[in-house]
């Protein structure tokens, strides 16, 4: 059932809507933000779900857009069903992306060591890609130790250690 209360509140599944769009599962109604618009609620049991189902065609993308005044979608997630990807979109710019094997990739969109960025998981290596200046920087902030374990097999092969101003590369 629907309901328009004399606010312009629609409620679906309620009789008291709380906010311009109030859909509810069941349950009881939180304090909500002044600035909330939409409210999806499920709350009728401690172990109830509540979730948002956007879906499209097989070759096509859902995605959630954010945006301002100036820009409807500075800010994107999408996931594209072709290729089976969830990207994020920063300042109108990819930044981040999960394939479907789940590779994480950041700031580059192919899983390979050409592409400059970040690249960890999935089914292959993790890979720092960078054309200019330092690919990787380790930084210990405290006390003089261990800045890198290397191991194998959960057992310590090794270890890159600083003490004070002198590196030491140790295996065992």
């Amino acid at each position: 059932r629907v309901i328009i209360d004399s606010s312009g509140n629609v409620g679906i599944g309620t009789t008291s809507p709380s906010k311009l769009l109030h859909v509810s599962g069941g349950g009881t109604t939180p304090t909500l933000n002044t600035d909330d618009i939409i409210v999806a609620q499920n709350n009728a049991s401690t172990s109830d779900d509540c979730k948002i189902n956007i879906v499209s065609g097989t070759s096509g993308g859902s995605r959630v857009t954010f945006g301002d005044a100036d820009d409807a979608d500075i800010g994107k997630i999408i996931y594209n069903n072709s290729n089976n990807a969830m990207i994020f979109h920063v300042n109108n710019s990819e930044c981040m992306r999960f394939d479907s094997d789940g590779t994480l990739l950041v700031n580059k969109n192919a899983s390979n060591q050409g592409t400059v960025g970040l690249q960890v998981g999935g089914t292959g290596a993790n890979v720092i890609t960078q054309a200019n200046g330092d690919a990787f920087r380790i930084n210990r902030t405290s006390s003089d130790g261990n800045v890198v374990l290397i191991m194998q097999d959960t057992s310590t092969e090794g270890t890159i250690s600083v003490s004070g101003s002198t590196v030491s590369y140790n295996g065992f």
